[in-house]
């Protein structure tokens, strides 16, 4: 079955991709909305009002998504060591000072970018303009105005996982060097 879709999606994959990412984003969009999904929210709920649903149910989505990849990983649907995620440079300084400013980009703004995208769907101006600004400044950062500044002071204080005999930074490579 995986082989007739496998060929079914090699025939025309940008239709393939586009109505699938579609329905995705369809089924993400109202889950997010009719619950309330916010990673934000969860950690709010929790240090406020001592109330872990929120939270239990963020952690599920990951849970979910960490299978969702390894399935794909395991059916090669998808090859994970591909991503620049998993690159063998660890960039650790980099991805501490991308959490923080992440994270109080998520509290200034009132919620992380998937609530701030169901958000805008459904008429917010403000949020429209969250998207924007964290779009142009994640699309500038990674490549753009602010990538050579980023390279310049995050690459000394990276880890080169390959001269430890380290593939990636995957956890099974983790697991493996450390026993």
């Amino acid at each position: 079955m995986i082989e007739i879709w496998r060929e079914m999606v090699l025939e025309n994959p940008a239709a393939y991709i586009t109505w699938g990412g579609f329905m995705i984003a369809a089924v993400f969009g109202y889950v997010v909305y009719v619950t309330n999904f916010c990673t934000m929210g969860s950690l709010s709920d929790l240090l406020n009002f001592g109330d872990y649903r929120r939270l239990r149910s963020w952690f599920l989505a990951a849970a979910v998504a960490m299978l969702g990849v390894a399935t794909l990983q395991y059916l090669e649907v998808a090859d994970y060591r591909t991503s620049m995620y998993m690159a063998p440079n660890l960039t650790w300084l980099a991805n501490i000072a991308g959490g923080l400013i992440f994270g109080f980009g998520m509290v200034f703004s009132g919620g992380c970018l998937s609530r701030n995208l169901v958000r805008a769907g459904a008429g917010d101006l403000r949020s429209v303009t969250v998207l924007l600004v964290a779009g142009l400044f994640a699309y500038m950062t990674i490549g753009g105005l602010l990538g050579p500044l980023r390279v310049a002071i995050f690459t000394d204080a990276a880890i080169d996982l390959e001269s430890m005999g380290m593939e990636g930074q995957g956890l099974g490579d983790f697991i493996a060097y450390f026993t």
